[in-house]
């Protein structure tokens, strides 16, 4: 899909730390865990992407943790003086034939990084040879290691695993927008045509017979959503004739276990739209601090199709962040028209594929070689992505 206003957008490899001084010594080291690590103490008051908070890492592991998984393991690294510096949760994972160590992730991360324990890592910025070369020296033997969706920076950290030569852009990128004190200042940020939309849409659809928009309040009441949410996504795959993995009964169960306590805590928001008991839309995002991202969306089509209840959705569940101080509403993957709409700016993702064995040689060549044909840009153009030209990477965070 060509997104209007987007075909001009130039992504390359971000520059990390290439002119700072000579570092200090950075050492590594990798401790087994299990699937009931109190991660939240482990990760403390770090910088950390929502996809690798204690409260996520928990619910990964007891939903997906059976996902041929051989090993789990915490790689910490530290200065001189032993103080943390950063840190990284990783799995090895049978894949058919290969040993791959990889970041917990399973298709339900969006985005993934390294969590930063000091808000001031100026020692450690110019030390991507040394992370590698630490990195590398202690992970357990393995064919192939394996990050995809590499974010190029974490609560303003440049991800140093990004210096790597065979790190390639990912084909698909996350959107966000950042919104202003004022949620009229946001509206004013819009498209005439697109707050037209959104406001006959709302008044058409408050007009219909018991209608409401809503926020879940407590676990039950989400994990109740949360059925109708998974029905909804079913029925509208069958009816195109697709099928998606998080219909699978072990991402089920991750979203109730994310659901069922991250409501409480804040860290899990659901709002949806209703006809009486019935819901027309539904959605779901995490929080962490001032930032949300979106996870899943569905809606009724049918007679409700007019007055567009996506968008609805949409817009209620951003309207209410924003009344609790969210200020950055990540959209997450995926080239979608509404996210456009909504004021969303692209950023970029990388991936790596590094063999760690001569078994694991064929398949990251494999992976770069179709990276590498997936980014020519005569073929992006063909098949309506985004250029990638070689420009300099702006800082994808805030």
């Amino acid at each position: 899909m060509v997104v209007e206003g987007t075909e001009k957008t130039a992504f390359a490899l971000p520059s990390v730390g290439k002119n700072a001084a000579d570092p200090v010594s950075v050492s590594a080291e990798l401790t087994e865990i299990s699937a009931r690590t109190d991660f939240a103490d482990l990760i403390g008051h770090a910088e950390h992407l929502v996809f690798q908070s204690g409260h996520w890492l928990s619910a990964w592991f007891a939903a997906m943790d059976c996902h041929n998984v051989m090993g789990r393991y915490w790689l910490t690294f530290r200065d001189g003086s032993g103080e943390k510096l950063m840190s990284l949760p990783l799995v090895l994972r049978r894949k058919e034939s290969l040993r791959v160590i990889e970041i917990p992730d399973c298709g339900v991360s969006d985005y993934l990084g390294p969590i930063f324990h000091r808000r001031r890592l100026a020692g450690m910025a110019p030390a991507p040879k040394i992370v590698w070369a630490q990195l590398k020296s202690v992970l357990p033997p393995a064919d192939l290691l394996r990050f995809e969706g590499l974010k190029a920076e974490i609560g303003g950290h440049s991800n140093p695993l990004l210096a790597h030569r065979l790190v390639q852009v990912n084909r698909q990128y996350g959107w966000k927008v950042n919104l202003p004190e004022s949620w009229d200042s946001y509206q004013a940020m819009l498209s005439p045509r697109m707050r037209d939309k959104l406001a006959k849409a709302r008044r058409r659809f408050l007009r219909q017979p018991d209608t409401r928009m809503a926020v879940a309040n407590t676990g039950a009441e989400a994990l109740e959503w949360l059925e109708h949410l998974d029905r909804m996504q079913r029925d509208r795959l069958a009816q195109r004739g697709k099928d998606i993995r998080i219909t699978g009964a072990e991402f089920t169960e991750f979203y109730r276990v994310l659901a069922a306590k991250g409501i409480e805590t804040g860290e899990v928001v659901m709002a949806g739209l209703f006809s009486g008991d019935e819901p027309v839309a539904l959605n779901y995002a995490v929080r962490a601090g001032n930032r949300a991202t979106y996870l899943r969306l569905a809606n009724a089509f049918g007679a409700w199709a007019p007055m567009c209840p996506g968008l609805l959705a949409t817009e209620h569940i951003m309207r209410h962040l924003h009344s609790e101080g969210v200020r950055i509403f990540d959209f997450g993957l995926g080239d979608y028209e509404y996210k456009m709409r909504f004021g969303g700016k692209p950023f970029p993702l990388f991936d790596l594929d590094l063999p760690l064995s001569g078994r694991g040689v064929p398949h990251a060549a494999m992976a770069y070689a179709r990276r590498t044909l997936r980014n020519v840009e005569w073929i992006r153009r063909l098949t309506g992505r985004h250029s990638l030209a070689v420009q300099p990477c702006k800082s994808s965070e805030d």
